[in-house]
């Protein structure tokens, strides 16, 4: 059984919760009409492309570019068949999106990065994802070994947290770029939801990059183009949803307009004590989620995979 969609809600009363939300998701902050939209459906994956442009970004509070919504069933219910539809749906939006602005010819060279921190399951879906790409980095060119892996120079990097090395995970990078000289970064991370039905069933994908632990308060030097000085595509999986966001969630769902509610619920709202709740079934979701997103990076980058 496929997942249901998540119920709607009416539009006006959207746009009066989202001050109380706090969501990575660019379609969870969207005040509708003014972003140009395109939505499809296959194989059961949902699939929502949307343009924000420079007036829309003051408005919803996200850097112009594009971002692509991929909604699945729930990954512990997903069998063989479900999991690959799943990722070539997410490698035909990867390729398309990057085609947007980037030459993926073959000579392209690209270094995936895994932000997070593998030791807290929630955090981890980075280092997961890029433990098991196909790293080609280190095969020479001639070697008929990187012919068959698709004949592209990808290497992958997982910086960790700052507690553990010092650094920034931004910094790190850069580090690496200098060594290995990308020609575009595929940065993976965690995100923070805006719905308790988005939590491990989306992937958002977007071409303008990503500022790690912004969704839990806890900003950091972003990777982008200003930054690397190289095209950065990010891919992000919402595995926790702020305490505020669940409870302002429920009321969207009963329709309740948050002008009829007591002002001490409102001032709890506010107030920024919250806290992150993950699913129980985070554990499996990460193993299934990071194996679909990794085969979905390899066909994306595969020169051979789609027309």
């Amino acid at each position: 059984m496929r997942a249901g969609r998540p119920r709607a809600v009416p539009l006006v009363q959207m746009d009066q919760y989202i001050e109380y939300r706090r969501s990575d998701l660019a379609e969870d902050l969207r005040p509708g009409k003014t972003l140009g939209t395109e939505r499809y459906e296959k194989d059961g994956v949902s699939v929502l492309r949307m343009k924000v442009g420079a007036h829309e970004a003051r408005t919803v509070g996200r850097a112009p570019g594009h971002y692509v919504t991929v909604s699945f069933m729930p990954p512990w219910l997903m069998g063989e068949e479900e999991k690959t539809s799943c990722a070539r749906v997410i490698a035909r939006e990867l390729k398309y999106l990057i085609a947007q602005s980037v030459d993926l010819s073959p000579q392209k060279s690209v270094l995936a990065v895994g932000l997070g921190n593998r030791r807290l399951t929630s955090d981890a879906i980075g280092p997961a994802v890029v433990s098991k790409i196909t790293v080609t980095g280190h095969i020479d060119p001639s070697d008929p070994l990187f012919e068959a892996l698709g004949a592209r120079k990808i290497f992958a990097f997982t910086p960790g947290v700052r507690g553990d090395t010092g650094m920034e995970s931004a910094e790190e990078t850069r580090g690496v770029c200098a060594c290995c000289r990308p020609d575009l970064l595929l940065v993976v991370d965690a995100l923070a939801a805006g719905h308790a039905d988005r939590l491990c069933t989306t992937v958002q994908l977007c071409d303008t990059g990503i500022a790690p632990g912004s969704g839990v308060g806890n900003d950091r030097p972003a990777f982008d183009r200003a930054f690397f000085g190289v095209p950065v595509f990010a891919l992000g999986v919402p595995t926790v949803m702020d305490s505020s966001s669940l409870v302002s969630s429920f009321f969207e769902r009963a329709e309740i307009d948050p002008r009829s509610l007591p002002p001490q619920i409102l001032s709890a709202l506010r107030n920024g004590k919250s806290f992150f709740v993950s699913p129980t079934e985070i554990d499996a979701a990460v193993e299934v989620i990071s194996d679909v997103v990794a085969e979905a990076i390899d066909g994306a980058l595969d020169p051979r995979s789609f027309p």
